[in-house]
């Protein structure tokens, strides 16, 4: 039995079928941003924590624990805070590309996709299994 190459099939498909599938996974990272914004923003009012990240020495990320100020937060919550920012980073280069792709594409255009190209876009499964 042969082995199947996700390199060597391409999918056609519309311009119609594309905007669906951008709208969907449109509204998917808009729901992720909303979620790591609102940490984000418990983040930002809270100020001494914000100061001790804004200030730390990210040389030296793992120094001696006995060397620590009071108010400064432990490297485990910079590392999330960091990871937070880039995966809000992210999110918003989707958003924005997908965008671009949704407002410039033609109803009637036709797309010859790989696998790749397909799922990056949006489609998923006809039928999704629980």
């Amino acid at each position: 039995m042969p082995m199947w190459s996700e390199t060597a099939v391409n999918f056609e498909k519309t311009g119609a079928e594309v905007k669906t599938a951008i709208e969907s996974r449109l509204a998917d990272l808009a729901s992720r941003l909303r979620k790591r914004d609102a940490e984000l923003n418990e983040v930002m009012a809270d100020s001494a924590r914000l100061r001790s990240y804004l200030v730390r020495d990210r040389d030296n990320d793992n120094y001696y624990r006995g060397s620590q100020f009071k108010g400064e937060i432990p490297s485990e919550d910079h590392q999330r805070i960091t990871e937070l920012c880039t995966r809000i980073c992210l999110i918003e280069k989707d958003l924005s590309r997908l965008s671009v792709i949704r407002d410039n594409t033609k109803d009637d255009q036709v797309f010859k996709l790989s696998y790749e190209e397909l799922v990056d876009l949006g489609f998923g499964p006809s039928d999704p299994v629980n």
